[in-house]
């Protein structure tokens, strides 16, 4: 019973070990390659993509803690502005780039979309933008004072037309509002801090037909081929 013990204690550890202590070539030598180093047993495939995955996490919790700036510009000050528009104790907090203009969302968004469409591209500057559709009562934006939303509207690939709200100081679009979707506004994910992207993953994939041909399909959502 001791032994059995003993060798369920220790071979994990054993693997651990030399799953991050891989051997170093000496001159002249040839240095094994992953398939022959895995394929003697010392370490299996699964625990070098856990090891992997937790170097994932790490790195990103490291990027988070050292550029606390750089997801985050929500400013607590505009909570008291003139130009408060209904401020409703919102659960995601986002703002635009300059920190003038402050948007809060209350409840859950009722869909996440990523859209692949020629218009989101375009407005994103990017292959793509994440949305979260919402109902427009969910939504509070506060500003900086003598600040106010600057708005352009222009003909999407649905042929409805789509107004996009955005900060007049740096241009970050916050939300756009469609004539199609009555009572429904598709806020930019982007504006939100990391903590809150990475509770709501997209359900959705829209205009797949535009996606590039190097990108793959994210995993567990539904692929529309348009809208």
């Amino acid at each position: 019973m001791a032994q059995t013990y003993l060798l369920r204690t220790l071979l994990p550890c054993a693997a651990f070990y030399y799953q991050v202590k891989l051997p170093v070539a000496s001159a002249g030598s040839e240095f094994p390659s992953r398939t022959s180093w895995v394929s003697k047993g010392r370490v299996t495939e699964a625990t070098m993509v856990c090891v992997r995955n937790r170097k994932a996490k790490e790195s990103t919790s490291q990027r988070r803690a050292t550029h606390p700036a750089t997801h985050s510009r929500y400013n607590p000050s505009l909570q008291n502005s003139e130009n408060s528009i209904v401020n409703m104790g919102a659960e995601a907090n986002g703002s635009c780039l300059c920190g003038a203009v402050n948007i809060h969302v209350a409840g859950d968004p009722l869909e996440v979309r990523l859209c692949y469409c020629t218009d989101c591209r375009k407005v994103s500057g990017g292959t793509n933008s994440v949305n979260w559709c919402v109902q427009s009562g969910q939504v509070s934006i506060q500003t900086a004072a003598g600040v106010s939303l600057s708005s352009v509207a222009v003909k999407a690939d649905s042929g409805a037309c789509m107004t996009g709200f955005f900060c007049p100081k740096c241009g970050t679009t916050l939300y756009r509002q469609s004539t199609a979707f009555r009572g429904l506004l598709f806020v930019k994910a982007g504006v939100f801090d990391d903590h809150v992207l990475d509770a709501r993953r997209p359900q959705v994939e829209a205009y797949v037909v535009h996606r590039p041909v190097w990108m793959c399909a994210l995993a567990g959502a539904d692929q529309k081929h348009e809208g």
